[in-house]
């Protein structure tokens, strides 16, 4: 079996590497360079691919990250979204990028280092990792069939402790993991930071520097606690408030994703609208809303809600407001 692994240099992708080698497998190691990143650190994965003895290739793709990524994101924060770029550089540039070079080289799989795990069910269904601490799975709810057919994810059912041990095995160092692994260059514009009643209470470097549910970096005193509840990008101003006007059990979703077959709606579901979120138990409806059983803390559009039924991803979409 012929599996190209994504390598970005990190313990994650070299493990993966591991375990495909020690199952027989003919590994061949691509790295894509994005440009300057901190995803991708070519010399410790060429050194990687040295240590398990796997040949190593680099596919140049600095343009298509500039110009699909990194220009996507700016603009998003321009129009006062909190945009999250890791789900689309997952689809639109790692893994239809892993899957062309499989067919460009007669591979019958590819990899990644991943904390996911898919089953054959309704067609190819995501689950989470079996190590739910770690599972990755939220940032592949934009996964489709073609992709979930030749992907395979080798640490999917490893603990992060076995993952580390297989890494101490590799030996050499290791790309650190990242959250936004790209420095957008934005310039500062000031503008005033105001309550609900147009009141000024002080200033701000940019409208877009901020997110929906920030309290720390307002550059305002006093005892209660401020945070942001809207972004004014005409008039570059951010509102802010209490937490109590953040709390809400309702929000839209455009352009929902679903992995397998689109289920009827309205359906109960899990949802979790940021990476690190609890699921919360709630029902999609068939225009995009999304109803929540219990209020949840600052939603933010630009986010990607992503749902769920116990181990499975269903599928997910971008929060609108």
């Amino acid at each position: 079996m012929r599996v190209v692994l994504l390598l970005s240099g990190g313990i994650d992708s070299a493990a993966a590497g591991r375990v495909l080698v020690d199952r027989g497998a003919e590994v061949v190691g691509v790295t894509l360079d994005l440009g300057d990143n901190r995803c991708c650190q070519l010399e410790l994965a060429r050194r990687i691919c040295g240590r398990l003895s796997i040949p190593h290739y680099v596919y140049n793709l600095k343009e298509r990250f500039r110009t699909e990524i990194i220009e996507t994101y700016k603009k998003r924060l321009y129009t006062g979204l909190t945009p999250n770029p890791c789900p689309e550089c997952n689809l639109r540039i790692k893994f239809l990028t892993g899957l062309r070079i499989a067919d460009e080289i007669g591979a019958d799989l590819f990899a990644t280092g991943h904390y996911a795990r898919k089953r054959r069910g309704d067609g190819w269904e995501l689950l989470e990792a079996k190590d739910l601490r770690v599972s990755q799975a939220y940032f592949l709810a934009l996964i489709d069939q073609r992709i979930l057919d030749r992907i395979i994810f080798p640490i999917g059912d490893l603990m992060r402790e076995e993952v580390e041990e297989i890494g101490r095995g590799i030996g050499g160092e290791f790309l650190s993991s990242q959250e936004i692994c790209f420095d957008p260059e934005l310039l500062e514009r000031p503008g005033e930071v105001v309550d609900r009643n147009g009141r000024v209470l002080g200033r701000h470097r940019g409208y877009y520097f901020y997110t929906i549910g920030q309290r720390h970096g307002l550059g305002i005193g006093g005892g209660t606690p401020f945070y942001v509840i809207a972004k004014e990008c005409q008039e570059n101003r951010i509102v802010v408030g209490s937490r109590e006007e953040l709390l809400t059990t309702r929000f839209r979703v455009g352009g929902i994703h679903w992995i397998s077959t689109p289920p009827r709606l309205p359906i109960r579901v899990e949802v979790r609208v940021r990476y690190q979120s609890e699921p919360i138990p709630g029902e999609v409806g068939s225009g995009g809303e999304v109803f929540l059983d219990r209020p949840h803390f600052a939603i933010t559009p630009g986010q990607l809600a992503v749902f769920s039924k116990g181990e499975r991803i269903l599928g997910g979409g971008w929060i609108d407001a």
